[in-house]
C-alpha cells in the first residue's frame, strides 16, 4: 500500500519504484521495531485496505509526531474509513502524550484534515492535541 500511495504523490517506475518499496519497508519495520511509529490498519476479508500512523523522533515523551502512511485503496474511499483510523491514531497520539500531530497533505487529502482540525502551517498542516 506505501509503494500505491508513492506512485499516486510521485513519478516512479522500474528501478526507482523497487528501491522506494525496499527503503520505506526498511523503515516502516525499523521505527516500528523501535517502538517510534504507531500504525492503525484497515482489514476486510483479509486485505489491508486503509492505513494511518504516526512516528516520533524519539521514544520521549512531550515530543511531536509525524502523521503518516495514510491511504486508502481508490476502490473503497469516500466511506469513512480514512477519518475512522485517522481518529484512533489520534486518540492513540494523545495516549502517548504527544503534544503535536504535523503532517504534509496531498490535495486530494487536505480537506480531511481539515475536516479532523488540522490548521495549515506554511507548506504542512498541524494539530495540538492538548
Amino acid at each position: 500500500m506505501r509503494l500505491d500511495f508513492l506512485r499516486t504523490v510521485k513519478t516512479l517506475e522500474g528501478k526507482a519504484a523497487e528501491q522506494a518499496f525496499v527503503d520505506q519497508r526498511d523503515m516502516f519495520f525499523r521505527e516500528l521495531t523501535e517502538g517510534r511509529m504507531h500504525a492503525w490498519v484497515y482489514e476486510s476479508d483479509g486485505r489491508i485496505l486503509a492505513s494511518c500512523a504516526f512516528r516520533v523522533e524519539r521514544t520521549i515523551p512531550g515530543r511531536d509526531a509525524e502523521l503518516l502512511a495514510v491511504y486508502t485503496r481508490p476502490e473503497v474511499r469516500r466511506r469513512g474509513i480514512a477519518s475512522t483510523l485517522l481518529s484512533e491514531t489520534i486518540a492513540g497520539a494523545r495516549a502517548q502524550g504527544i503534544p503535536r500531530l504535523t503532517l504534509q497533505a496531498t490535495a486530494d487529502s487536505r480537506r480531511l484534515y481539515l475536516a479532523t482540525g488540522f490548521i495549515e502551517s506554511g507548506d504542512r498542516m498541524e494539530l495540538a492535541l492538548r
